[in-house]
């Protein structure tokens, strides 16, 4: 089943019926999209194909504004889809990160999945 599909950029992601045993030591991987649109595209398409889904809207990770979802794929691998709204932020200066800002670890979604 095909998850997700970036045209033109030669990357699909696609369901397996077959798992590994252990994950491994990798910790996520993210997909940049251009736009929150298409953030909240992935997390229809995402959620329409059964997958438990953790949104987070103006957030701050790694010194940017962000609009993200997390999901975790069926060998047990954590994703993002991820849009930066403004990169190169510094919560001091900024009212907008000022706002966003969470006290939970950078690129962590806020609850397990």
């Amino acid at each position: 089943m095909r998850l997700f599909h970036r045209q033109g950029e030669g990357f699909t992601l696609n369901q397996s019926q077959q798992a590994p045993c252990d994950p491994g030591a990798l910790n996520h991987l993210g997909i940049q999209v251009n736009t929150a649109e298409e953030v909240a595209a992935a997390t229809k398409r995402l959620s329409d194909a059964g997958f438990e889904t953790l949104e987070e809207n103006d957030t701050v990770c790694c010194y940017a504004l962000q609009d993200k979802v997390w999901f975790s794929d069926p060998n047990g691998y954590r994703w993002e889809v991820f849009v930066v709204k403004q990169g190169d932020v510094t919560v001091q200066s900024d009212p907008a990160v000022q706002a966003a800002k969470t006290e939970e670890p950078c690129c962590e979604p806020t609850c397990s999945l």
